[in-house]
């Protein structure tokens, strides 16, 4: 009860590699020159819209260094941008979203390019007006989240958190294979949210002054896949991750323009963003950025000079593989896992050269299902922004967690983190906090709730009050302390107990 099942994190859910698309055009061939001094802008964006002309393939660079003056969007699905490999290829931007796209504030002094965006952009279409601006309009009232174009069935009744079977009231619009999004009505009462964080304590928080529940963004979203349909009942391709009752208002939802299968590999990705800036007013200095997009992936990703490395916001199943980012810049988060995110792997990740990362490793706003694993933080820490994320795991980790990062997240985000987040097989090094405070936000059983701490050395149990939950003992059991133990990677043995499982039981 305390650990959540994260195996179905990662591309098509961890039971398949990382596809490798033939290639299909090459930029060179539209006119990019690899010289670091020709605007090559032009030629990969007809190179991208050549592959997706073309059935959907990978579009080559080859080795050099290409300047670009605009992002890129992927806003295609079966399409990959595939350079020589990061270190070999390439790409300088010189421009950051402030100036390609223009200003994205997010009240008095702050922009939303602090946290969103990114010169590579994969995400539909309909992210951008026919001139090139954003679309912050539309149904739901943020340009992040999933945007549903229709209703498919309702769910009445009662179903238990983890069945994979759901009643519906109509299935005829349903079909295996589709994805779906399951939505819930956030009640006034947050009486959902109460569930999201599981024990009585959390009851004590002081919800009336959160703004989880808006009349912009009145519903929460969980994207799955169908795999069966049988008269009215509904067999989903992983279990339940909230229960469904009356009074939230269950039903399934079509997920709107996104992105499928899609990635981003074999680059290095260069900005020229400032030695320091202040904080929430970041130009947009950003990586990679990654927004209704599912079964898509980065692999092979040098992220240099950049104000965020690699940005994930409404997304199912991506998988972020092989990251490094580095350069002398403040970076605000190395990699961000943002607005009802579900089921990402970050993987194979270091985050060496900043002199300073204000968070780190960021997971907020109800994403549910992710997975950390195989890091080494020379910068940074265990941000957890806030707005409840839950159900996740970080394991096989290396922080850390010095003082000049820290978790953030506004007053009215809500709490720090939901139910059942895991920190397995984590080690804190290079900490230069005083001894008691070494441990705040990695190895801090405050901050949790209904959750586990396994095998967390190199520090003390960390005694202090959090910041952003109510006080006392939520339900966290502590394991190993300071030995690591038996079970290396947490996800690691859920994928392949989970397979074995699968693979021996009879259809």
């Amino acid at each position: 009860p305390l650990i959540a099942n994260c195996s179905y994190a990662g591309y098509a859910r961890g039971e398949r590699p990382l596809p490798e698309l033939p290639v299909v055009a090459t930029v060179t061939d539209f006119g990019a020159l690899a010289d670091g001094v020709t605007d090559c802008t032009a030629a990969f964006r007809a190179a991208l819209d050549a592959a997706h002309q073309r059935g959907g393939g990978a579009v080559a660079v080859p080795a050099g260094e290409y300047l670009l003056s605009d992002l890129l969007h992927l806003q295609h699905s079966g399409v990959a941008l595939r350079g020589a490999g990061s270190g070999v290829t390439t790409l300088q931007f010189t421009r950051p979203l402030l100036e390609a796209i223009g200003p994205n504030p997010c009240g008095p002094g702050q922009s939303n390019w602090s946290w969103s965006g990114g010169l590579i952009w994969v995400g539909p279409a309909d992210t951008f007006t026919t001139d090139g601006q954003l679309a912050l309009q539309d149904a739901v009232g943020s340009w992040e989240h999933w945007r549903p174009d229709a209703v498919l069935a309702q769910v009445p009744g009662t179903v238990e958190r983890g069945a994979s079977v759901i009643p519906v009231t109509d299935s005829s619009k349903l079909t295996p294979g589709m994805q779906v999004l399951v939505s819930w009505v956030m009640p006034v009462d947050h009486s959902l949210h109460k569930e999201i964080c599981q024990h009585p304590l959390m009851l004590n928080y002081d919800w009336e002054h959160t703004g989880l529940t808006t009349p912009g963004y009145p519903r929460y979203q969980w994207p799955v896949e169908i795999i069966a349909v049988d008269g009215n009942n509904v067999t989903l391709a992983q279990p339940l991750r909230l229960a469904i009752r009356p009074e939230w208002q269950v039903q399934l939802e079509t997920t709107g323009p996104a992105v499928r299968g899609s990635g981003v590999e074999g680059l290095t990705l260069r900005g020229h963003a400032p030695h320091e800036h202040p904080h929430n007013n970041n130009a947009g200095w950003n990586g990679i950025y990654l927004n209704r997009a599912w079964d898509c992936w980065t692999r092979d990703i040098a992220v240099v000079s950049m104000e965020n490395g690699i940005i994930v916001a409404g997304v199912k199943n991506v998988t972020v593989t092989d990251t490094l980012v580095s350069g002398p810049e403040q970076v605000h988060h190395a990699l961000a896992c943002r607005v009802h995110s579900a089921d990402c792997l970050f993987q194979d990740f270091r985050v060496a050269g900043p002199w300073r990362v204000q968070h780190g490793i960021n997971t907020e706003c109800l994403s549910s299902g992710c997975v950390w694993r195989r890091g080494v933080l020379r910068r940074g820490t265990f941000d957890s922004h806030r707005a409840i994320s839950f159900d996740i795991i970080r394991t096989d980790i290396i922080v850390a967690n010095d003082t000049l990062c820290h978790p953030g997240g506004a007053g009215s985000a809500g709490p720090y983190l939901g139910r059942r987040a895991s920190h397995w097989n984590v080690t804190v090094e290079g900490c230069d906090r005083p001894l008691e405070e070494q441990g705040l936000y990695v190895y801090q059983p405050e901050n949790h709730t209904m959750s586990a701490l396994v095998g967390v050395c190199g520090v003390p149990i960390c005694t202090k009050p959090s910041w952003a939950m109510p006080a006392g003992d939520k339900g966290v059991t502590i394991a190993d302390d300071g030995i690591a133990p038996e079970i290396v990677d947490l996800y690691e043995e859920q994928l392949r107990l989970r397979l074995q499982r699968e693979v021996i039981t009879p259809s």
